[in-house]
Formats: structure tokens, C-alpha cells, sequence
């Protein structure tokens, strides 16, 4: 049976965040200028379905290790949380992170996927700012809705590769959405097949969505080095 293959796409506008609460519930996200919701992408040459995913916060917690390395790395780094503001040396940063990637280097400024409105449209964005010392190595960003907290974007220093700084921003934005009472984490999507987005598996109270019902079921957690390919 043939699966149709959804790829909406409108360009970006302020909205309410009830409004932008419905849009979360229904696969899309904000990329830049615009907010898509697509069932498949083309990666590393191959089309892959994409599942939407998301954390449900009532009753969430962190695992054990998870804990531990929030509690190392809030002693270790420095962390700032602000409305969106753009600098030189973020895009800077964020050039070296998409470096690490094939076509990275197609990439000359962030606004691909953070813009200079990013900070009220759609409706109110942040950021979180690492520091190691006086040294930005890691900013992520994330948009808010009445219910919803949307996980928008992310990167790092690669010189801290091994420090896990995507895991330890995407904590921080759960304890933040958790502190302000928020229902749901959107984290994007993952891929039906494995993939560099699997990282985002390795949570409690992950849900799913399936385009053909826009129904959200359980998924299971899956830590990191699990052979299992996900299922649709």
C-alpha cells in the first residue's frame, strides 16, 4: 500500500500560542522563515519517513544517568536563559557545528534556522547559552505555547564532542518546560530508520505520532546503542 507523503510548508506569522499549540499537536515545526511539517526527508541520499516525537511532562523524570549528567554539568558550565538575540559570534559557532556534517559547509549563516524574529514569531522564542568559563560552546533555542514548549534548534562547540553538550541542552529545556508548567516537549522528528536523531528515543514519556491518523501512541525509550530500527 502506497503512503502518501505530506509536505506543507507556509511562512511564518505571529500567532496565539493556543493556535500554535494546535499546529505542535499536528507534526509541524519552525525552520527559519517558515514552519513545515513534511512524512519524509531525503537522507544521505535515501527518502526516509520521519515520526514526529514528543515528551509528555506530567510525571516525566530523567534517568539515572541523565541525572547525573545534569548535575556534572551544572557545576561544570555556565547557563543563561534569554529571549532570542542573535550575535556574530553565534553564528560563528554555529558554522563550526555544521561543519561536522556532510553539506554542512552549504551553510553561511543560521538564519536558515533561527532568524532575528525568531524571538516573537511565531510566538515568544529563547535561548539557552552555555559557557565553559567566558567561552560560548553550546545555545539552543526553543519557542513557547500555552501547553506546548517546542524544542526549535540546537548546537555546539565539536571541541566538546564528547561532553554531550546536545543531550545537556535538551535537559535543561525540559526542566525549564517542566518549571513553567508546561504539558508538552515537541523535539522534532526521528527517522524511521536509524539515524544522528536517535538520541532523542533515549527519554521517558515519549510519544509518536502517525501521519495517517495524527494519532499520538506510546514509544518506547530507547537508549543510545540499541540496534532496533525504529517502527513506523
Amino acid at each position: 500500500m502506497e503512503i502518501e507523503i505530506i509536505h506543507d510548508r507556509i511562512p511564518l506569522a505571529p500567532m496565539a500560542p493556543e493556535v500554535f499549540d494546535q499546529f505542535m499537536e499536528k507534526g509541524w515545526r519552525i525552520l527559519g522563515h517558515i514552519i513545515l511539517r513534511h512524512s519524509a526527508v531525503v537522507y544521505n541520499d535515501d527518502v526516509v519517513l520521519t515520526i514526529p516525537l514528543r515528551i509528555i511532562l506530567n510525571g516525566f523524570s530523567f534517568s539515572k544517568s541523565q541525572r547525573k549528567l545534569f548535575r556534572l554539568h551544572k557545576e561544570k558550565f555556565r547557563v543563561n536563559v534569554q529571549k532570542i538575540a542573535l550575535t556574530p559570534a553565534k553564528n560563528e559557532l554555529f558554522l563550526k557545528h555544521c561543519n561536522r556534517f556532510r553539506f554542512g559547509n552549504h551553510y553561511t549563516s543560521m538564519d536558515t534556522f533561527i532568524t532575528e524574529h525568531s524571538w516573537y514569531n511565531p510566538v515568544p522564542g529563547y535561548e539557552i547559552e552555555v559557557y565553559d568559563g567566558d567561552k560560548l560552546v553550546a545555545c539552543s533555542y526553543f519557542h513557547l505555547g500555552a501547553e506546548s514548549f517546542c524544542g526549535t534548534y540546537c548546537f555546539f562547540d565539536p571541541d566538546y564532542v564528547s561532553d554531550s553538550l546536545g543531550t545537556f541542552t535538551m535537559l535543561l529545556e525540559l526542566e525549564t518546560a517542566r518549571q513553567m508548567g508546561k504539558t508538552y516537549y515537541y523535539s522534532g522528528y526521528i527517522h524511521h530508520t536509524p539515524s544522528q536523531f536517535d538520541y532523542k528515543l533515549n527519554f521517558n514519556n515519549l510519544e509518536k505520532m502517525d501521519w495517517e491518523t495524527g494519532r499520538w501512541t506510546v514509544q518506547r525509550r530507547i537508549p543510545p546503542g540499541h540496534s532496533e530500527v525504529n517502527s513506523k
